[in-house]
């Protein structure tokens, strides 16, 4: 192990866990902020979602002090949409 390394490097990542009013419990892992580049964001959406660390768009929005409508229309004007049934945003 290096001297200059503040934490081993394979130790396990920063978790923290946020509570919605609903009473349901969100994991964050290292994630403290929506990225702002529309591809990574869209990644990093879809890979929440997917992951069940949350259940809707809406949670996650929520969980990163988010409009929905805003978010979606960021994404729509760089050629992502969202798709209800796939819980993703895809290309268009």
């Amino acid at each position: 192990m290096c001297d200059f390394l503040p934490f081993h490097p394979f130790s396990e990542p920063e978790k923290r866990i946020f509570v919605l009013p609903n009473d349901k419990h969100y994991l964050l892992t290292n994630m403290d902020y929506l990225p702002s580049d529309p591809v990574i964001l869209v990644s990093s959406i879809n890979m929440l979602l997917r992951d069940y660390e949350f259940d809707t768009l809406e949670s996650l929005c929520a969980a990163f002090d988010r409009e929905p409508e805003e978010l979606k229309a960021y994404l729509h004007a760089s050629g992502f949409d969202y798709d209800e049934q796939q819980r993703r945003f895809i290309g268009v």
